[in-house]
């Protein structure tokens, strides 16, 4: 096939590179990925060359044409990949990212930022609201950012759960907003939601709570209860949380929550 031909094409070129200067990473980056996006592939220049693009990404991008760096966060983005950029191309990043969003849901090989991700960091939820993007401070998004950065840190749910300090977090209104706006995004589970949830359990708010005893109320699949009951086990030291939990439980069978489960599907 034409697609593995190039593939392999790509492997060969991309893992024989040296040393490279921050514009020729810009330049191989973006002609991996154009020739990937066009085949429906993944590109083989940012596996072998990861930590160098990541690491340029953040960088002054000086004397490199603008329409290069807008190319080069479209593609990040399309790969997941959103970083701490300098201030001065934040414009340019944001121009990248709006690229990104209108191809969303379009397959696997052609763009992977998650949704939950997009929405904590610009409180989009579909190119509808692409308006929202560019009313996302750059300083609203370095601190969402932090969040991310943080929950994506870590290898496991219990990890999470005992680890994050949630506390410092609830001191963002606009991430705490947005945590209370995620509860759709619960049924495709992520480190993400997970640290969206820990918010809501450690917020001392009633409107927290209330969020999710509704969000009980929606006919959850089972592994979303049993992911949601072993959060609020692990924070059921508050009457509110302990009030969670015994909801879930008068909701849904015992066995939904006590029991590992995940679906096939």
């Amino acid at each position: 096939m034409e697609k593995d031909r190039k593939i392999k094409l790509q492997e060969k070129k991309y893992q024989s590179v040296g040393k490279l200067t921050t514009s020729k990473i810009i330049d191989l980056f973006i002609e991996s990925e154009n020739e990937a996006l066009h085949h429906k592939f993944q590109g083989q220049f940012y596996p072998s060359r990861h930590y160098d693009i990541n690491a340029t990404l953040t960088k002054a991008l000086k004397g490199i044409d603008k329409q290069k760096i807008i190319d080069a966060y479209f593609h990040a983005a399309r790969l997941g990949i959103v970083v701490k950029v300098r201030e001065d191309n934040y414009p340019l990043f944001l121009r990248g990212v709006e690229k990104t969003l209108l191809s969303l849901g379009e397959g696997y090989n052609i763009n992977v930022l998650k949704p939950s991700k997009v929405f904590i960091l610009f409180g989009i939820t579909s190119p509808n609201d692409i308006e929202n993007l560019y009313n996302t401070s750059y300083n609203e998004f370095l601190e969402t950012l932090k969040f991310i950065t943080k929950v994506n840190s870590y290898t496991s749910y219990p990890s999470l759960r005992k680890k994050l300090k949630a506390t410092l977090f609830l001191e963002n209104p606009i991430l705490l907003k947005r945590a209370q706006e995620m509860t759709p995004f619960f049924n495709q589970f992520n480190f993400e939601t997970a640290g969206a949830l820990v918010l809501l359990l450690v917020d001392a708010s009633s409107t927290s709570k209330q969020i999710l005893l509704a969000y009980h109320k929606t006919s959850l699949p089972r592994e979303t209860v049993w992911v949601l009951g072993s959060f609020y086990k692990d924070f059921k030291t508050s009457k509110a949380n302990k009030l969670l939990l015994n909801d879930l439980y008068s909701t849904y069978p015992t066995k939904w929550i006590d029991e590992y489960y995940r679906s096939i599907y």
